[in-house]
């Protein structure tokens, strides 16, 4: 798993001390369930667990009242905001011998696609971007069967390391594998 986060902006103010609810700028990919982190300028931290989301005013509520006031210089971070990340592999396909095709799929905490996502294998290969349903697809020509290489995906700036359990993964050789779900933290 890789951890990453999201950081999102309160409307103007931002919630004051006792507040049971907040109006963000954006609440798309929040939950209800979800944690996030506010954060003052007097290096004040809160977290809070939501308990509702109201897309439409783009309101987030939580039971108990804040200990401290958030509505200046304040930010909020979702630690755990999740995207999915799929390798579909094909067992077939029309490339030479000892050739091996990767196709994958970048998918946000509400399932849609993450579109530009660039995909990086290292050491060495070609680079590519996530089209408008957030796949790709990945040709190397001539991999020997022990060989590994190592996917980084960039993301909004960030970028990360597919790995599992603290090693790197991707296709070895002519194998595939699925990563399964990716959290940014």
């Amino acid at each position: 798993r890789i951890r990453a986060h999201r950081n999102f902006e309160f409307g103007i103010p931002g919630p004051e001390k006792k507040a049971t609810s907040a109006t963000l700028k954006d609440v798309t990919g929040l939950l209800k369930q979800d944690t996030l982190e506010f954060h003052n300028a007097k290096h004040e931290m809160e977290q809070i667990i939501i308990s509702e989301v109201d897309a439409g005013a783009k309101t987030i509520h939580w039971s108990g009242e804040l200990g401290h006031d958030f509505s200046k210089d304040s930010t909020i971070i979702f630690p755990r905001y999740v995207v999915f990340f799929t390798l579909l592999p094909k067992p077939s396909y029309p490339f030479p011998g000892n050739a091996t095709l990767v196709r994958g799929m970048i998918k946000d905490a509400n399932k849609e696609p993450v579109r530009d996502a660039v995909v990086t294998p290292s050491p060495g290969g070609p680079v590519t971007r996530t089209d408008e349903h957030g796949e790709f697809v990945l040709y190397f020509k001539g991999m020997k069967e022990d060989e590994k290489k190592v996917l980084q995906i960039k993301v909004n700036a960030r970028t990360f390391t597919v790995s599992e359990d603290g090693s790197p993964i991707t296709a070895v050789g002519w194998d595939s594998r699925s990563i399964g779900t990716l959290e940014f933290v």
